[in-house]
């Protein structure tokens, strides 16, 4: 029983060293720097990971596909704008 525990407890203290969160439920409007389209089956960590592959961005928005013909978008930003409840979307920072 107190292996769990300890996995739980050691993944909050490697997650900040890395500098990046999740935040599920999410949007960060404005301050876009760069925005794209994603492949239909695309998760929030294909953004994620565009955000952190371009020196310049400090946070993103994975905005979901909102119905039939629409794709999912990667909207990257700089400054990271404060996050606000929305449930189309995961964003994130660095």
């Amino acid at each position: 029983m107190k292996i769990p525990l300890i996995v739980s407890a050691l993944a909050l203290l490697i997650a900040p060293a890395f500098g990046q969160t999740v935040e599920y439920g999410k949007d960060r409007m404005g301050a876009d720097i760069a925005n794209f389209v994603l492949p239909a089956n695309s998760l929030p960590e294909n953004c994620q990971g565009a955000c952190q592959a371009n020196s310049s961005c400090m946070a993103w928005t994975f905005v979901r596909s909102a119905g039939q013909g629409q794709m999912p978008h990667c909207w990257l930003k700089n400054p990271a704008p404060a996050a606000k409840d929305s449930v189309c979307c995961v964003s994130g920072t660095k």
